[in-house]
C-alpha cells in the first residue's frame, strides 16, 4: 500500500509494524487537512475507534511517542457534550511516499475500511443503493487505471505549477518548470542555489 507522509518523518526504532502504523496515522491527518504538495498543519479529529481499529491496544503508546518525536501534538476541544482528542502534524514539510508492507498493519485497516463503510451506511441508509450499484460496476481495470493516472497526474502538475507562480512569479516558474520536466541537470543546479531550495523542495520538483 503506497500512501503520503509528510517528508523527513523520523521512524526509526519503531518495529516495522510500529513504523507502518504511524505512517498510517499520519497519512489520515493528511487526508483530512486535504493537503497536496505542501502539508496544511491544522488539529483534526481520529475517532478513538479508528485509532483502536487500526493500531490495536498499542495506539495510546504509538500517539505518544510520535508526540514525544515532535512529529504531532495532541490537544482537546469541545464537542457536543464531551471532551474530543485533537491530533496536529506538528511542523509544515512537503509529502512524500511511503510504502506500507507489513501484513498485519494491512489487515487492521483492511478491517477499519469495512468498519466503517459499515458505520457510514448505518447512519446514512439513503447511501446503500449507491453503494450497491457502486459494487456492482465492471470496470476495464488496465484501462481505468491508465485514465485515472493521466488524469490525476495532469492535476498534480497543474497544481504544482499554480503553487510555483505563487511563489516565485510567472517568469521563474516557467523556467522551474522548463528545467525540471526536461531534466536539465545544470540548470536545475543553478536555480537551486538561485532560488535556495530545500532538499525537500527539490526532491518533490523532481518527483
Amino acid at each position: 500500500m503506497h500512501l503520503q507522509i509528510p517528508a523527513g518523518v523520523d521512524l526509526s526504532g519503531l518495529s516495522r509494524t510500529e513504523a507502518d502504523t504511524s505512517a498510517y496515522l499520519l497519512h489520515l491527518l493528511v487526508k483530512k487537512s486535504r493537503a497536496t504538495s505542501a502539508l496544511i498543519t491544522r488539529p483534526n479529529s481520529l475517532h478513538r475507534h479508528t485509532l483502536y481499529a487500526v493500531a490495536g491496544k498499542e495506539y495510546y503508546k504509538l500517539v505518544s511517542e510520535l508526540e514525544s518525536r515532535g512529529i504531532i501534538s495532541v490537544g482537546t476541544s469541545y464537542c457536543v457534550g464531551r471532551n474530543t482528542k485533537q491530533y496536529q502534524i506538528a511542523r509544515n514539510a512537503p509529502l512524500e511516499y511511503y510504502t506500507i508492507s507489513d501484513k498485519l498493519t494491512l489487515k487492521r485497516i483492511s478491517s477499519a475500511r469495512q468498519k466503517q463503510t459499515k458505520y457510514t451506511l448505518l447512519v446514512n441508509p439513503h447511501l446503500e443503493r449507491q453503494y450497491d450499484f457502486i459494487k456492482s460496476l465492471t470496470l476495464d481495470a488496465e484501462a481505468t487505471k491508465n485514465k485515472v493516472q493521466g488524469l490525476y497526474s495532469y492535476a498534480t502538475l497543474v497544481n504544482g505549477y499554480k503553487k510555483l507562480v505563487r511563489a516565485y512569479g510567472a517568469a521563474t516558474a516557467r523556467k522551474i518548470a522548463e528545467a525540471f520536466t526536461k531534466s536539465n541537470t545544470p540548470e536545475k543546479k543553478r536555480l537551486r542555489k538561485a532560488l535556495k531550495f530545500t532538499r525537500e523542495q527539490y526532491q518533490w520538483l523532481n518527483e
